[in-house]
């Protein structure tokens, strides 16, 4: 029983103890040149040096998935319904934050944050819940 016991020590304590993690670097570079190029202005920060008129706060949230048909009028469970994949994109989202601020009568936000919404690692391969999320405040010049 000791000599098992032992034993068993011995290859947790050699698996744990020599484990080493991979050299990483990660880079990451928002282009905003989306709203740029659209005259419409966008900031990080809260405060500005200019006078503005506060509109309202705005979220908007893409995530991957199954667009489905909404032609079918009878009730069918999802994994039945016919569809195709759509994988987030961060122009969509850029998009849909841009369409939604015009709508309200907006010409730029503050406090803009964007980001970026991790798989979750037991969606499997669909990946279903990989996407963006922006927020901030609505402004007018």
């Amino acid at each position: 029983m000791k000599k098992s016991l032992f034993t068993l020590t011995m290859i947790i304590a050699l698996c744990s103890s020599c484990q080493t993690f991979q050299y990483t670097q990660k880079i990451a570079y928002l282009d905003y040149s989306f709203f740029r190029e659209r005259n419409f202005f966008v900031t990080e920060t809260n405060t500005v040096s200019f006078p503005y008129e506060s509109l309202g706060s705005i979220a908007v949230l893409i995530s991957s998935g199954k667009v489905y048909k909404s032609t079918d009028t009878n009730y069918k469970p999802l994994y039945q319904r016919s569809g195709s994949f759509k994988k987030a994109t961060l122009e969509d989202t850029y998009q849909l934050v841009y369409d939604l601020a015009k709508e309200k009568g907006a010409n730029g936000i503050l406090g803009l944050k964007v980001e970026y919404l991790k798989p979750d690692k037991f969606a499997g391969k669909s990946k279903s819940n990989e996407g963006y999320m922006i927020s901030g405040m609505t402004i007018k010049k």
